[in-house]
C-alpha cells in the first residue's frame, strides 16, 4: 500500500494538518483520486479505521465568454476537468488596481461553474476611478482564479472587460439586388473587410482633408439610413467602435420599446459589422417606422447609444412580384439624393 504522510498538530480533541502534495506520477489525473486517511499517535500504529478523503485535480481550460461590458452583469461558464460542486465556490477577479470575490453555482446539466461578472469599478471597492486609470486595466487582461475551500486558488485563463459603441447605420447597396458574380459577391459579404490605413507619406493636410471626406460621406449615409425606409431582408453595416470577431456577434431591432427582433452579425472589421434587417412581424402596423439597433458582442450584454434607422413594415400577403417591383422601386430612390424627412 502506498502511503504519503504528513506531521499533525493536536489541540482540544482536534489533530490538524497540511494536505499533502502529490508530486506527478504519484496519481492518475484521470482516475480515482480518493485516499484513506488514518491517524498514529506514535507515527507507528494507526487506528485501522480511516476515513475518507478525496484530491481534486483541477484543470481549468477555458471561460465562455471571455469578455464582459466594464457594466458587469453578465454570465460567464468556467470550462474544465476535476471541476465539482462544492459548500464554498468563489470566484475571484484582480487586476492592478485591486480585486473582486464574487459566489458561483454549480450547473449540474452542463458540468461547470457560472457566476455573474462584477463591474469593473468594484475591483476597487466600489469608489470612483478615473477614466484614464479604467482604460488601462481594460487594455489588459484580467486575473481570474477560483477556489472551492477559501485557501487554495486555482489559477483560470485570463478574462477582459471590453467595450464597444455603435455610432452609425449605412445601407449596403453593393450587396443588394441582382448581381452578375453571386457567388462572389456572397464571398464578400461574409469575408472580413480590412480597415482603410494612413499612408506613411501622407501630410496632415492631406490627412484633414481625408478626414473631411470621409466624416461627409458618414453623414450622408446616416442620413440617408433615416429619410429613406428599408424593409426585412435588406442589408446594413453597422459602424462603431472596438467590435471583436466572436461566435455571439447579435444585433437586435427594436420598435417602440414593444418589439424587439434579433439577428446574427458578420464581422467586419474594429468599426464595422454586416447584418441584415429581420421581419418586425405583424405587430409593426404596415408603414415607415423608426427602429433602434443595438449590438451585443457576447449575445447578453447591448451598446446602448439608440442608434436609429428608417423600416419599412410591409403586408405580408404581398406576392414575389409586387415585392420584386418594391425593391426595385427601393433600388431607384437608393441612387437618388437623400431628401429630407418630412
Amino acid at each position: 500500500m502506498n502511503w504519503t504522510c504528513s506531521e499533525g498538530h493536536y489541540d482540544n480533541g482536534t489533530i490538524t494538518c497540511k494536505v499533502p502534495h502529490l508530486s506527478p506520477g504519484q496519481y492518475d489525473p484521470d482516475g480515482n483520486l480518493q485516499y484513506n486517511v488514518d491517524v498514529a499517535l506514535n507515527g507507528q500504529q494507526f487506528t485501522g479505521k480511516p476515513l475518507v478523503f478525496r484530491f481534486y485535480d483541477i484543470r481549468l481550460e477555458r471561460i465562455e465568454p471571455g469578455f464582459a461590458s466594464s457594466e458587469g452583469g453578465a454570465s460567464i461558464n468556467i470550462r474544465g476537468k476535476g471541476i465539482y460542486d462544492s459548500a464554498i465556490k468563489r470566484v475571484k477577479f484582480s487586476c492592478d488596481g485591486g480585486e473582486r470575490e464574487v459566489t458561483a453555482d454549480w450547473d449540474r446539466k452542463q458540468r461547470c461553474l457560472t457566476c455573474i461578472v462584477p463591474p469593473l469599478t468594484w475591483l476597487w471597492g466600489g469608489e470612483e476611478v478615473p477614466e484614464e486609470k479604467l482604460n488601462a486595466v481594460k487594455a489588459n487582461p484580467i486575473k481570474m482564479a477560483i477556489t472551492f475551500n477559501n485557501q487554495e486558488w486555482i489559477p483560470a485563463q485570463d478574462f477582459r472587460y471590453h467595450d464597444h459603441t455603435v455610432t452609425r447605420i449605412a445601407y449596403a447597396h453593393n450587396f443588394m439586388g441582382e448581381s452578375a458574380e453571386p457567388e462572389v459577391r456572397e464571398t464578400e459579404w461574409l469575408a472580413e473587410q480590412p480597415e482603410e490605413g494612413v499612408p506613411e507619406d501622407i501630410t496632415e493636410e492631406e490627412l484633414q482633408k481625408k478626414e473631411e471626406e470621409k466624416q461627409k460621406v458618414a453623414e450622408a449615409e446616416t442620413e440617408e439610413s433615416t429619410t429613406i425606409s428599408k424593409r426585412k431582408g435588406y442589408r446594413l453595416f453597422l459602424c462603431g467602435t472596438n467590435f471583436l470577431k466572436s461566435d455571439q456577434l447579435v444585433a437586435r431591432f427594436s420598435w417602440d420599446g414593444q418589439i424587439t427582433k434579433t439577428t446574427s452579425c458578420i464581422y467586419k472589421n474594429l468599426g464595422m459589422l454586416a447584418t441584415a434587417i429581420p421581419d418586425m412581424g405583424a405587430e409593426v402596423p404596415e408603414g415607415e417606422h423608426l427602429l433602434t439597433v443595438e449590438v451585443s458582442l457576447n449575445g447578453q450584454q447591448f451598446s446602448a447609444q439608440n442608434i436609429q434607422f428608417l423600416y419599412k413594415s410591409v403586408d405580408p400577403n404581398l406576392t414575389e412580384e409586387e415585392l420584386k417591383k418594391m425593391d426595385e422601386e427601393d433600388a431607384k430612390g437608393a441612387k437618388k439624393p437623400a431628401g429630407k424627412k418630412k
